[in-house]
């Protein structure tokens, strides 16, 4: 081995340590943090030593770490202005062309932490499904958003027959799961068309993060068609706030993130009911700079259960 490669090896391990006993055992809170979305270790040169800063942009660092399932996964160590440069602009096209292969890899396109397949993701999927079926017991269930159709798979595969999907993504539509092939279509939902669906053609409509993605002008004619094609529920699930810490490294998509109360009262205005019965807010503290907020909002197509406290309901929502 000569001296160039022994000196790069002991400035590979000299990273190696400082990351795991300075950065991994506090959570970055000082030196950096952890970019899960992006596969990136983000380092601030001001709170690290010279030696640190100048191995790695001398040699170009990567180390390897856990996702959430304990697979491990390559990160790339990278300085904040580094980081910085890689984030999207407001020139970002995000037609229907964006939602192409990149968009369902873990990276700067998507916000999966982990491989977008049914073999990594089954469990979840089922999981929901069965929440879905104790709640509504549908016969007929609508996807806006469907993506692949893992959700579709799941309920068909616990014997909800009649699924249907509509996906921006064509790529998505050719790569459906199989069992749901010719169960789903390309459809964009700011394009002004009504919905491929007669009146009343199912239980449950549900649409799970999709709404962030369209612009506030077209929302409402979007929920008339959710109401339109609905029998009884329309189900609405959307993140409540892009932080500074997740923007504008996040979906350069994302066109409307507002207060439950801006969606509920769009959905007042076409017919749908809220139900807070089914409806859930939650917040997870993925790392000491950002907690994830959002919610899934339950409507009820023109008549609320006659045994409903309606008038005794408060929502207070406050920001963290």
């Amino acid at each position: 081995m000569d001296d160039a490669h022994k000196d790069m090896q002991s400035e590979i391990e000299y990273v190696q340590g400082f990351v795991n006993r300075e950065i991994v055992n506090v959570r970055g809170q000082k030196h950096a943090r952890m970019d899960n979305r992006n596969r990136l270790l983000v380092y601030a040169p001001s709170m690290c030593p010279e030696r640190f800063v100048e191995s790695v942009g001398k040699y170009g660092m990567k180390m390897t770490f856990p996702d959430e399932l304990g697979k491990p996964i390559l990160y790339a160590i990278v300085s904040e202005k580094e980081w910085a440069g890689m984030r999207f602009d407001d020139k970002t096209d995000t037609g229907a062309a964006f939602f192409d292969e990149r968009y369902y890899i873990p990276g700067m396109k998507n916000e999966c932490y982990t491989e977008y397949s049914w073999e990594v993701q089954r469990d979840i999927w089922m999981e929901h499904a069965r929440e879905l079926m104790d709640l509504y017991r549908p016969s007929s269930f609508l996807d806006i958003g469907c993506a692949k159709g893992f959700l579709l798979k799941a309920l068909f595969l616990q014997g909800v027959e009649n699924v249907r999907g509509v996906d921006i993504s064509q790529w998505a539509v050719d790569h459906c799961e199989p069992e749901v092939r010719g169960r789903v279509q390309q459809f964009d939902l700011s394009s002004g068309s009504p919905l491929p669906s007669e009146d009343g053609s199912f239980d449950v409509v549900n649409a799970d993060s999709v709404m962030e993605h369209l612009d506030s002008s077209v929302v409402s004619r979007v929920m008339r068609e959710m109401y339109r094609v609905s029998r009884k529920w329309v189900v609405i699930s959307f993140p409540l706030g892009l932080t500074g810490y997740s923007r504008p490294w996040g979906d350069p998509s994302h066109k409307s993130i507002f207060c439950p109360g801006w969606w509920i009262g769009k959905a007042h205005d076409v017919g749908l009911l809220f139900d807070w019965r089914y409806s859930k807010f939650s917040a997870v503290w993925n790392n000491p700079d950002f907690i994830a907020e959002s919610a899934r909002l339950v409507f009820v197509k023109d008549r609320l259960d006659s045994d409903c406290p309606w008038d005794k309901l408060s929502i207070e929502v406050k920001s963290i």
